[in-house]
């Protein structure tokens, strides 16, 4: 029986995590940085957390690294959001969704109607 939980779930942690980035970590190595999507284990041990960083992409070491350093921390910030028996663990990945975006349009130009 699938009820759809893990999806609610996700999508109050993917609030939850934009306003614990822009508000409440302060670390500036997480500047910019924007969640864009959150999947969960159907179980809700484990949040998948996909972030983005527009025009930064050289930065994508440091900021899996600031990540997971302070994993800890967002997870208590997480635990102030959202009520649950378990808060699940949070794994970060990087989002190449953009990059591949933007590479895909770079080749495929779009056609301008001329009239």
């Amino acid at each position: 029986m699938k009820t759809g939980r893990d999806k609610k779930v996700a999508g109050e942690i993917l609030r939850a995590m934009s306003q614990i980035l822009y508000f409440e970590l302060g670390d500036p190595r997480l500047s910019g940085v924007s969640v864009t999507q959150v999947k969960m284990t159907k179980d809700l041990r484990l949040a998948r957390v996909y972030y983005c960083l527009p025009g930064a992409v050289e930065r994508k070491e440091e900021v899996t690294q600031a990540f997971k350093k302070a994993s800890g921390r967002v997870r208590h910030l997480l635990s102030q959001h959202i009520r649950m028996k378990y808060l699940p663990q949070l794994d970060f990945f990087y989002d190449e969704s953009l990059e591949i975006q933007e590479k895909i349009s770079q080749l495929f130009p779009e056609k301008i109607d001329e009239e």
